[in-house]
């Protein structure tokens, strides 16, 4: 069994390789890193380069049938078996169509043979869409396990810099590309997230700059931390010597130094909260109940008017959460998450029965034709003379670049030193 291997796939490297490789480095076989998708590249399509038969069970941060069809024909060719690690458990009800599959229910539950969860109120809630109990493991939150050993062996919190959490993606797409997005992601035609958030970070950024003078004349740094799939040009405008725009790749490493944390309706809170850091949550605008995801429907909101005077005398400001909030969405896992799922993972793949052959007639259908069409394409475009065919590569240069800047690439040296500092972490009797 020990020449298979377990295919760890990313979305975001700045968010899931640290944790993707403490897991790994924990599973009684052989495991690698991947990247979700970016098959397709002005050096040639990678797919069947990075598909390998020796990869037996696919751990997953997120799965769509029709949104992410190269996961669902990586799986069928290689009669892998899928875990469903879900990346975002926080979800607004206009999410739950996308998520849960509700238009390929049945096809969702065959194709998915375990899913992974932070607590009971994520697991009652994919139950409820269909997902039979006996598949669902709760196993806590992995992003709190590094927290938790930064708690014990350092002191967090600066005087001086004062951190803002964005999350205001959909600002960044034009009518049309939400037009189309509405549609990938079966959202209400009327749904028009790209103006509400563009609104709400020309607040933001007028909030900023509003407070620039006291900042500065009270030795205070603002930092933005964008997430990681947000533009940040618009944030880049506004760098000065008081405000930066944060180039830590790792959240916890901007966290541990910052003396207060602003949010939206960022899930930060709760690791904030882990490290005793002072944290509150800003209304830049109201949202109606369908784009309200939990649990920041039950945060302690502030006005923007606010933020100076929060800065000024936190402790006279109630933070977003509190103890007993914390306790209803992750009191119930006690042990180190990284750990509970790689005993999880162990657990099924001891028990698994592995079908050996691949099965190449799993391109037999429409993604597997689109799959290999644009594969032809893919070798055409940089055909040469490229002149030639300038329209295919520059399209596929374009999306490729898109893809990278979106933080969805690491190189594979970087994924090595990871993979190296997880293998530190575990071994050191100080940390995990």
């Amino acid at each position: 069994m020990n020449r298979y291997k377990t295919i760890i796939l990313i979305d975001h490297p700045s968010r899931d390789l640290l944790l993707s490789c403490l897991i790994g480095e924990q599973l009684i076989i052989d495991y690698d890193v991947d990247y979700q998708d970016g098959f397709f590249t002005p050096c040639g399509p990678t797919f069947f380069k990075r598909v390998t038969k020796l990869e037996k069970y696919i751990v997953t941060p997120s799965y769509n049938i029709t949104r992410t069809p190269y996961i669902r024909l990586r799986k069928k060719i290689n009669n892998s078996k899928l875990i469903l690690l879900h990346s975002e458990q926080f979800l607004a009800p206009v999410s739950y169509f996308e998520k849960f599959n509700l238009d390929n229910s049945k096809k969702f539950n065959e194709d998915v043979s375990l899913h992974l969860v932070w607590n009971h109120t994520f697991k009652d809630l994919l139950n409820k869409n269909g997902i039979p109990a006996e598949k669902i493991k709760v196993v806590g939150n992995p992003k709190f396990d590094i927290l938790k050993n930064i708690k014990k062996s350092k002191t967090t919190g600066l005087n001086n810099k004062i951190l803002f959490i964005t999350n205001f993606n959909a600002a960044d797409y034009s009518d049309f590309e939400w037009a189309k997005l509405r549609k990938e992601y079966f959202l209400k035609e009327n749904d028009d997230s790209n103006i509400i958030y563009k609104r709400i970070r020309e607040k933001f950024i007028q909030n900023i700059l509003s407070i620039k003078s006291y900042c500065q004349n009270n030795g205070k740094q603002i930092v933005i931390r964008k997430h990681p799939g947000e533009l940040s040009i618009d944030y880049e405008k506004i760098q000065c010597d008081v405000i930066k725009l944060s180039q830590e790749s790792e959240l916890y490493k901007d966290l541990i130094d910052s003396e207060i944390v602003f949010v939206f309706t960022s899930s930060v809170v709760f690791e904030s909260f882990i490290l005793d850091i002072p944290t509150y949550a800003i209304e830049w605008e109201k949202l109606s109940a369908d784009l309200m995801q939990p649990p920041s429907e039950d945060y302690h909101w502030h006005k923007p008017e606010d933020v100076e005077n929060i800065i000024n005398s936190p402790s006279s400001y109630r933070t977003a959460i509190d103890g007993q909030l914390f306790e209803k969405y992750f009191g119930e896992v006690n042990e180190l998450s990284t750990k509970k799922i790689a005993e999880e993972l162990n657990d099924f793949i001891s028990t698994d029965v592995i079908k050996k052959n691949r099965n190449f007639h799993a391109l037999i259908n429409k993604d597997g034709i689109i799959l290999l069409l644009k594969y032809i394409f893919n070798y055409i475009a940089i055909s040469k003379p490229k002149i030639l065919f300038k329209y295919f590569y520059n399209k596929i240069e374009i999306s490729y670049k898109k893809w990278v800047s979106n933080d969805h690439f690491i190189s594979k040296i970087e994924i090595e030193n990871y993979k190296i500092k997880a293998k530190q972490i575990l071994d050191d009797e100080n940390h995990i």
